[in-house]
């Protein structure tokens, strides 16, 4: 069979693969602020996120959550003496339960993991009066990826949902012999379903 034949059916059949999915899964958009800290570094400091979200339904109420998030991570140094702001590429995939409370109104519960990779950010100090700020992540400075768990619930009327989640790091960002840092995450997010 010639390759341009077996390219035409390989797109065809992904074509109706990618159909038959989209059929079923809904997208959306969501974005919400976060509270975010360092574990054994520093305290809770706002940040945001944004992106794209989907949602694909299984049975009897049971689910799988899934979102690309552009989120800002920020968090007050201990000694009160600075900052820090990452800012993260992260994917999750939850499973979820969807309890009907009325029509077009439900709760929505989840878990799951999230991965994420560290696109910027900075490390900002004062001392005697003056600002310093050097890279966040680096061969000196913190490791750009990381992963761990998270819990949620929601709240959906019609196509809004309301909800608040939380991501306990478990990959150590730091990477030294002595000390391990976590990211910590608390997130409050509204998210439009199309």
């Amino acid at each position: 069979m010639a390759l341009n034949m077996k390219r035409t059916i390989f797109a065809l059949v992904l074509g109706c693969f990618t159909l038959a999915l989209s059929a079923q899964v809904n997208w959306g958009v969501k974005a919400g602020v976060n509270m975010s800290k360092i574990t054994h570094l520093g305290n809770l400091r706002a940040g945001f996120h944004l992106g794209p979200t989907l949602y694909l339904p299984l049975r009897n109420g049971f689910g799988l959550k899934s979102a690309l998030l552009y989120t800002v991570k920020e968090s007050n140094a201990s000694d009160k003496n600075g900052h820090f702001s990452a800012q993260y590429l992260e994917l999750s995939m939850m499973p979820s339960y969807t309890l009907d409370v009325r029509p077009s109104q439900s709760l929505i519960f989840k878990a799951g993991a999230y991965v994420g990779y560290g696109i910027g950010g900075s490390r900002v100090a004062y001392e005697n009066g003056l600002r310093y700020s050097n890279p966040f992540f680096g061969a000196e400075a913190f490791r750009r990826f990381d992963s761990g768990l998270g819990l949620g619930v929601g709240f959906r009327f019609s196509r809004i949902e309301i909800g608040i989640e939380t991501r306990f790091g478990l990959y150590d960002i730091l990477g030294a012999e002595n000390t391990s840092l976590h990211n910590r995450t608390y997130m409050l997010s509204a998210e439009y379903q199309f």
